[in-house]
């Protein structure tokens, strides 16, 4: 009936603890915290596995100036001229002293946490944002049908050859797309009339491979089968390398809690690189692939993300 426990942490909340058999005839459970947690909500719920619903028990705590919660709040020579202080006026540091000083680093510690909890969702709201396109990219990819897959490749020469346009990045077309593209011919000062001329010549040469009048041929469902795969393999690569820049984004602005500012840069840096730099290069591959059937997966990547170092060469 006599035992002692040691462990480094206990049954959180709502966990009942059943005293074994004379537990409670020498006084129940005892928890004893050999130090403070990083917040009093801790140690409440660790008090709170004692005298549950009637059962005897006790609990106490130990602290010292010297432990890790203290030493987070009062760095260095702060907290040895703390104590060194007390020792040089030979005075006791009595509990209500040490007390104070507990859990006022308690106190900071939990407005740190707090605050950076804060500050993880507002980046997180970033990468959720652009997860979501991407998974719901995806997802079209892979619940379409032959002729709806038709109409996902036309939504994607569209998109593609807007960014082209509009941001005037001809140099951005691949030399796959300009074999099939004669953009001289295509351009035009009246841009609307550009985007439809170079959006007719990729059309014209995608309609070749994969006709919606013969979507049920073998020779197209197999083109359906293995394009889609490809497609879903060119999403997973960069978004993945897209999830790296932005840690390295984040540890190349130096990050600190709590500055709005920070924030803020980040979430244009981040954005510019979502729309600018993932989200043309995803539609460059995707729609390389579309439109030549017979390239295998890995004989096309885009130059730029062949480079060493892809963070260094983007954010750069």
């Amino acid at each position: 009936s006599k035992s002692v426990t040691i462990a480094t942490n206990m049954a959180g909340r709502g966990t009942d603890i059943k005293l074994g058999e004379g537990a409670r005839e020498v006084g129940g459970l005892y928890v004893i915290g050999t130090s403070k947690n990083k917040s009093l909500r801790i140690d409440r719920q660790l008090r709170g596995r004692s005298a549950r619903q009637g059962d005897p028990g006790k609990t106490k705590y130990f602290a010292s100036l010297e432990d890790n919660i203290v030493k987070l709040h009062y760095p260095g020579d702060t907290l040895k001229g703390f104590i060194d202080l007390f020792k040089k006026s030979d005075e006791k540091i009595n509990n209500k002293t040490a007390k104070k000083v507990v859990e006022k680093a308690q106190k900071y510690k939990e407005s740190q946490d707090k605050q950076q909890r804060k500050v993880s969702e507002e980046f997180n709201k970033v990468f959720t944002e652009h997860k979501k396109i991407i998974y719901d990219s995806r997802s079209k990819i892979l619940s379409s049908s032959p002729t709806e897959f038709i109409e996902y490749i036309k939504k994607i020469m569209t998109t593609y050859v807007n960014f082209v346009v509009d941001y005037k990045n001809l140099d951005s077309i691949t030399v796959e797309l300009k074999n099939i593209c004669d953009v001289n011919k295509c351009y035009s000062k009246n841009k609307k009339e550009f985007k439809q001329n170079l959006l007719n010549e990729i059309y014209a040469n995608f309609r070749n491979n994969f006709s919606e009048k013969n979507v049920q041929t073998k020779d197209v469902m197999k083109y359906y089968s293995d394009t889609k795969t490809k497609l879903l393999n060119v999403i997973d690569i960069y978004w993945t390398s897209h999830f790296d820049n932005l840690e390295y984004l984040k540890k190349k602005m130096g990050i600190s809690f709590g500055v709005n500012d920070v924030f803020k840069e980040y979430e244009l840096e981040a954005n510019m690189l979502f729309s600018k730099e993932l989200m043309p290069s995803i539609l460059n591959e995707m729609l390389t692939y579309a439109i030549n059937p017979n390239m295998k997966f890995g004989e096309y990547e885009i130059e730029y993300y062949k480079k060493d170092d892809i963070s260094q060469k983007i954010l750069v």
